[in-house]
């Protein structure tokens, strides 16, 4: 795939994941604010949601920019606060290419929820794909609220316990 097809598919998923994601929000959110997109050196949120699929289940659906251009790939780790009491985080890891500055990354699924919770995403950056040369490090919360009486509806039709 050349260089300018790359940036192409990567920007079509990135507006699939935005209009998700704004239409998670608008279904979702009821008393709370989302937590404001946060800054770092190395990125910036642009987008982040409970996003429920359509075959069942829920992730983390995020979507982030560098900050700047690399000249080399740069390996991204995410750690998404696990719902289940005492669970590990779950992972999921990317790699941007030279040249792209935006990335998506789900979690794996969830089974799980609490209603009106923050949850925190940490993003690890390493110039290196054995992870051993940390460039840097994001964090962002996410908000999980749905109206009382969508609880019985989501577990019904994805499967996810909503406490």
């Amino acid at each position: 795939m050349t260089f300018p097809t790359r940036r192409i598919v990567m920007f079509r998923h990135v507006v699939v994941l935005t209009i998700l994601l704004v239409l998670a929000t608008g279904c979702t959110i009821s008393q709370s604010r989302p937590p404001e997109p946060n800054r770092s050196e190395y990125v910036i949120s642009k987008a982040a949601g409970i996003l429920f699929v359509p075959e069942g289940g829920a992730v983390y659906g995020t979507a982030f920019a560098l900050t700047r251009l690399m000249e080399r790939p740069v390996y991204v780790v995410a750690l998404f606060e696990n719902p289940e009491n005492g669970a590990p985080p779950l992972r999921a890891e990317t790699t941007i290419e030279p040249g792209n500055l935006e990335f998506l990354i789900k979690s794996p699924p969830l089974t799980i929820l609490t209603n009106h919770r923050l949850y925190t995403v940490n993003l690890s950056l390493y110039s290196d794909s054995p992870h051993t040369q940390l460039l840097g490090v994001h964090q962002q919360r996410v908000l999980f609220s749905i109206p009382p009486d969508m609880e019985i509806r989501v577990e019904k039709e994805y499967g996810v316990r909503v406490q």
